[in-house]
């Protein structure tokens, strides 16, 4: 709906949590603030409008920090994850079916925050069966599980384990 000639203004919604300001924390220093924040939660909304010097700096300087992603926290833990996982699969390997489930099952970590968790303990948990003998079926019926329902429920149904409860949060805006 803009014409020629009006000023076109663009706001980039941004809402960091304690999460991902501890994923940019050297290791130590994460978990210090994630066990010092344990149970809390916090999110602060920004509004930066990407339309102005200002705003165009404050993502520039949001930019540099990719500098420091290979010693922050959440590549430290990334790494371990995938490390979990390729040894999953090569523990598999003289099961090329089997192998190949824990393979496809990386697929269920995707996104960021609350979904990027539950993706991870999806994961985990299919890395937890993924013991020497185990079926390539059962880890089939389990992948697939975990992938028709992100939350969890038809997972730990087909494991046998009851399903995490997740808070509901509600967050009031405050007045003024």
């Amino acid at each position: 709906g803009v014409k020629t000639g009006d000023a076109l203004r663009t706001t980039e919604y941004l809402k960091p949590g304690i999460d991902e300001i501890a994923s940019l924390l050297p290791p130590a220093l994460a978990r210090a603030l994630l066990k010092a924040t344990e149970g809390r939660s916090w999110h602060r909304g920004l509004l930066v409008r990407t339309d102005t010097l200002r705003g165009f700096l404050v993502l520039c300087a949001l930019r540099s920090f990719k500098v420091l992603r290979r010693r922050g926290f959440r590549y430290a833990e990334e790494q371990a994850a995938i490390r979990r996982w390729l040894d999953a699969i090569e523990r598999l390997l003289p099961d090329p079916a089997a192998a190949l489930e824990i393979a496809l099952a990386g697929n269920l970590v995707k996104g960021y925050g609350e979904t990027n968790r539950r993706g991870h303990r999806h994961l985990q948990a299919l890395l937890d069966e993924a013991q020497p003998g185990v079926s390539a079926q059962r880890l089939r019926e389990l992948r697939l599980a975990a992938l028709a329902d992100p939350q969890g429920r038809q997972l730990s149904g087909a494991l046998g384990r009851p399903v995490v409860a997740q808070p509901i949060r509600i967050v009031r805006r405050p007045q003024g």
